[in-house]
């Protein structure tokens, strides 16, 4: 069966259709497409969360530069290539009873989408490694933000460790294809 809606369409339903214009539109971008734009990189604030980091494969190194995004979708799955100054980050999404699952490296991080003032926010429902349940008292904190300003898509995103800190956090925006 082939489907017609956006990956995220998917996940959201009627929700979808209330997102920011600039938010509904990175979300409905299909195929091989790049985007540029920049991104403010902090880093861990412990060697663990460092640690952690360099095995989920997301920026470690604080840094503030241009920031290139290459994504690769199609209605069943999205790649996600993020290129960061000092490291290339990659991840897969896919949906799993209606929730969005975004892979990175040995990590499954399972999410709910909901819309906050237009823009979208991402909560974390539950985390696999390599494949098994990670317990909930250990499983990070993350927090996800898009939204549509000054015609771009920016984003927030930070990920701390009970007890350990941060793991990371980076914000930028990305400029979108000129609408029709």
């Amino acid at each position: 069966m082939r489907h017609e809606r956006s990956l995220y369409a998917q996940a959201m339903g009627a929700e979808f259709d209330r997102l920011d214009d600039v938010v509904r539109r990175f979300h409905s971008l299909r195929g091989r497409v790049r985007l540029a734009g920049r991104c403010t990189v902090d880093g861990p604030t412990s060697w663990v969360g460092r640690c952690f980091g360099r095995i989920v494969g997301v920026p470690v190194t604080r840094v503030e530069d241009d920031f290139v995004f290459e994504l690769d979708a199609d209605a069943t799955q999205e790649r996600w290539t993020r290129r960061f100054p000092h490291m290339t980050m990659r991840s897969r999404m896919r949906l799993a009873d209606g929730q969005l699952v975004e892979r990175l490296g040995p990590v499954a991080f399972r999410f709910r989408l909901h819309v906050v003032d237009g823009g979208l926010d991402m909560a974390l429902v539950r985390m696999t490694v390599l494949g098994l349940p990670w317990p909930r008292w250990l499983a990070p904190s993350i927090t996800a933000r898009e939204t549509g300003r000054e015609g771009h898509f920016h984003f927030e995103v930070a990920a701390s460790l009970p007890i350990l800190g941060r793991v990371t956090a980076y914000e930028g925006y990305l400029v979108l294809p000129t609408a029709p």
